[in-house]
């Protein structure tokens, strides 16, 4: 079998021959790539058709391994070396040019505004990350709360071509290691490598976060040595065709058919969300991959199956389909219905993909064009890349900036100094002083014709003047929609109210993950000591994590309540008067798409939770400030830029109609004392 009918995953394996002689593929692999894209695709468009349809990627993971290991191997068993620059070289052929192509298309469809502002805004960044094959280590270190809200990047599926090309890279010079050691003493010394390997990236994913251990190469990185196991393992059996035994191949046979129950259950209740995805889910989603593509080559009914005409023709053109998909399905965005989507989808990435495959893939894997003329043609790409994001850059604050600049910590209230000119070097030096509240400080603007002024400098004394007796010491507890309102507030900058911000970015009574709320929640309150507390969130769908029942059951109705009774039990343990927001429902286009699982954006959850929110603060005295009402009132899309968090003048706005409301109270205390 020829190097090029084994070549395998979301990039490698779905190229053809990359000599110039015919090559003769392995259909049933080519059936495999097909099911494995479709599945990604389905998830893609809706992960309802699909919950887990991305373990497709972890299939062409498996595939990478398997095939790239075994035809390293069969290479050093023929020549008793490997030629890591021809090995290279092929890989580049295979991945690169089709790659390059759609960075510059999705480059040039910016300057028709189809990716949105805050995609826009790190396109550059982002295609930087791509041609580099970092772009996975990219979305790690830029992954920030306010991204979840806006307009996915159209470049983010090139994620999982990172891991791969990273892969390419390092595994064959371990190989290369492991085999001469294994010359020199043992076959053993391959397996105890590859254990090792296994290990370490096991460990890694259980003790990173979930999201950072879906996209790290080094946890990802069980899929594929688990094919490269695989490979190692039928060394003796035939690289591609396993145990020729009738025993070996019932064996197999049955592995596969349990490892492919197992895929097809995962694919219909995984999501990515479980926690147990991470500690010990990617291991076991690569073992079911890895015996099923173990059957598909050694077992003659699966192989036969897998073999159908229009799957093999899926098959190779899956890196195509792979790479045009997404950026279809992010510029249709929530435009027409589900089903028109579709259709548009799959329509045009199946069509354009046979396009390229025929005119970019072929050619250039059988190297039909010479080195040249590729250069010739990424350079050109490169600049017509790199003028069209020029071109695109957007002029204006984006939503995820404009939303960003009222999330950061407000500063408790005697600890602020003014610095009211570009000149504020001298003041930061200058001794402390005492203030009641920050009223020193130029109120931060926030909107698209000034800029936020972050100047601060170190602590001083907390308020103790007499002035400080009349101000309502106000402590705003919840999530990033009460932290914007915690800036709003002092954007207002009231001399009657004092600010108190204990918010926390995306946690408030949950989601798992998060620290424990009543414990930070009563330490607040006991150290602040406030006349009023603000509990400021959105809806919440997992107070208790994975274990909550259903939202809209009784039962999920007795624990809202009961969360509510020990809110407002912490919050006025001291005396304070308790203030609830009865939210507004999200309306992003994106965090409320459809497809989105996103079932905060229900409007039937929202009238729920503020259902629960009146009848506990009636029962316990509480006061509810109707935030839903007041936003559905102005009906302005630039109230919320990413559909959830307030800014700009509608923050200040807000604040201003907060505050009356919150003072009423202190007013009828003082009159009481």
């Amino acid at each position: 079998m020829t190097e090029s009918g084994a070549a395998t995953s979301l990039g490698d394996q779905l190229f053809v021959p990359v000599v110039v002689r015919k090559a003769r593929r392995m259909p049933a692999l080519d059936g495999m790539r097909a099911l494995a894209v479709a599945s990604v695709v389905m998830y893609h468009l809706d992960p309802r058709f699909l919950p887990g349809g991305f373990i497709g990627v972890d299939v062409f993971f498996v595939l990478s391994g398997y095939l790239i290991t075994a035809l390293l191997i069969r290479e050093h068993d023929t020549k008793q070396a490997i030629d890591l620059r021809g090995f290279w070289i092929r890989r580049v052929r295979r991945l690169w040019p089709l790659a390059w192509v759609v960075l510059s298309v999705v480059a040039l469809a910016g300057l028709f505004e189809l990716w949105g502002a805050d995609a826009q805004r790190a396109l550059g960044s982002q295609t930087a990350a791509a041609v580099g094959n970092v772009s996975n280590w990219w979305q790690l270190s830029h992954g920030g709360y306010v991204e979840e809200f806006v307009r996915p990047s159209p470049l983010r599926h090139f994620w999982s071509l990172a891991v791969e090309e990273q892969f390419y890279f390092i595994w064959p010079v371990l190989l290369i290691g492991l085999l001469a050691l294994a010359r020199r003493t043992t076959a053993a010394v391959v397996w105890l490598g590859l254990g090792i390997l296994a290990s370490c990236s096991i460990y890694i994913a259980w003790v990173l976060s979930p999201e950072d251990a879906y996209l790290n190469t080094f946890s990802r990185a069980i899929a594929l040595l688990v094919g490269a196991a695989l490979a190692w393992g039928w060394k003796e059996f035939g690289l591609f065709s396993g145990p020729r035994s009738r025993n070996g191949r019932i064996v197999v046979g049955s592995c596969g058919a349990a490892g492919l129950v197992t895929l097809v259950f995962l694919l219909f209740n995984l999501v990515p969300e479980q926690g147990w995805l991470h500690r010990g889910g990617f291991t076991l989603i690569a073992l079911a991959a890895c015996a099923t593509v173990a059957s598909a080559v050694s077992n003659p009914v699966a192989t036969r199956t897998l073999a159908w005409v229009p799957l093999v023709w899926i098959g190779e053109r899956s890196y195509a389909i792979y790479l045009i998909h997404w950026p279809l399905i992010v510029a249709l965005g929530s435009q027409g219905s589900l089903f028109t989507r579709s259709l548009v989808v799959i329509g045009l990435s199946v069509s354009l993909a046979a396009l390229v495959h025929r005119i970019i893939e072929q050619p250039v894997v059988m190297g039909q064009v010479s080195w040249r003329r590729l250069g010739l043609t990424g350079g050109l790409l490169f600049g017509i890349t790199a003028v069209a994001i020029l071109v695109a850059w957007p002029r204006t604050p984006t939503p995820q900036e404009m939303v960003q600049e009222t999330l950061g910590r407000v500063a408790d209230p005697g600890k602020i100094v003014a610095a009211r000119s570009a000149n504020a070097q001298s003041e930061v030096s200058s001794p402390p002083t005492t203030v009641c509240i920050p009223v020193a400080l130029s109120a931060p603007q926030f909107g698209l014709d000034s800029e936020m002024d972050l100047a601060t400098v170190g602590e001083v004394a907390d308020p103790d003047v007499p002035a400080c007796q009349t101000q309502l010491k106000l402590l705003v507890l919840g999530d990033s929609t009460g932290r914007g309102v915690s800036n709003g507030l002092r954007a207002v900058a009231d001399p009657r109210v004092q600010i108190w911000d204990r918010t926390e970015l995306g946690c408030s009574y949950g989601p798992e993950g998060c620290p424990d709320w009543r414990e930070a929640w009563a330490t607040n309150v006991l150290g602040i000591r406030p006349d009023a507390v603000l509990i400021y969130t959105t809806v919440v769908i997992d107070v208790l994590g994975v274990d909550d029942p259903e939202f809209l059951s009784a039962e999920g109705a007795a624990l809202r309540d009961k969360t509510f009774r020990d809110a407002i039990e912490i919050a006025g343990s001291t005396g304070a008067k308790v203030f609830f927001a009865s939210p507004a429902r999200p309306a992003g286009e994106f965090y409320c798409v459809e497809s989105n699982r996103r079932t905060s954006c229900d409007q039937s959850w929202t009238d729920a939770w503020s259902e629960s929110v009146r009848l506990v603060a009636a029962q316990m005295g509480a006061t509810v400030i109707e935030v839903g009402s007041w936003t559905d009132a102005r009906q302005l899309k630039t109230d919320r830029p990413d559909g959830l968090h307030l800014s700009g003048s509608a923050l200040r706005e807000h604040a201003s109609w907060l505050i009356p409301q919150l003072l009423a109270f202190s007013e009828t205390a003082k009159k009481g004392s």
